[in-house]
This record gives structure tokens, sequence and C-alpha cells, in this order.
């Protein structure tokens, strides 16, 4: 799963898990240059989650997020990337998700890894 062979038919869909969507999210820009990767799909921390009520929200727009992606793009999540301005609070949350067997097997390839950006450090 190289990210830098131009000629390579990739099926690669990258999830990125960034900040809030008024700040840049540099991971996501980064990986949709690569001609590698066949889909970013951006999930951005909620800015409004001070509430159960907007906590649950929350957490059903990323999964039908995710959900979206994988069926839109006929593959399965196959990188996670956690922008270095991404709050604790979307890792938690995409954490929960595929804490369960069933969203793992319906969303996650069998192979596949997870990067952290530092600092807003380059990815590759």
């Amino acid at each position: 799963m190289a990210f830098t062979s131009d000629n390579d038919k990739s099926d690669i869909l990258a999830v990125v898990l960034c900040g809030l969507k008024s700040e840049p999210c540099k991971a996501s820009a980064v990986l949709e240059e690569q001609h590698s990767v066949a889909k970013v799909v951006s999930l951005y921390t909620c800015d409004d989650a001070n509430s159960v009520d907007s906590l649950f929200s929350c957490e059903l727009e990323i999964v039908q997020q995710l959900k979206e992606a994988v069926s839109d793009s006929l593959s399965k999540v196959s990188a996670i990337v956690v922008d270095s301005k991404a709050f604790k609070s979307i890792g938690k949350f995409v954490h929960k998700i595929f804490s369960s067997r069933m969203s793992r097997k319906k969303l996650l390839v069998e192979l596949w890894f997870a990067i952290r950006t530092k600092n807003g450090g380059v990815i590759f």
C-alpha cells in the first residue's frame, strides 16, 4: 500500500480526523494530492458538543459520514490519519465506533493502519 506510485489504480479510502471546520486540515490537503489515494474523508471535530444530546448527534453524524464514504467509494477504510489539530473528542468518537466488531467489519479493511501527524508536519 504505497503512496508514491502515480500509475497504480488505488482503492485506498483514507479518513482524516481534523480539528474545527474553521481551521485548515493539513493532513487532508496532503492526502488529497496523493494520486494513489482514491478518496479522502475529512471528519471534523464537533464544536458544539457540550450536552449529551449534541454529543450523541455528533457521533451519529460521524457514523453517517463513514457509512456514506464506504458506500460511495465501494471500498472500506484503509487508513486513519489524525491531523495535529484534531481534538481528543473526535478520536474518542471514532474509537468508540470502531470498538464495535460490526462497525469494524462493515467499515474497515482487514489490514488497515493509523498515523498521527505532529505539529503540522508532513505525513509522508
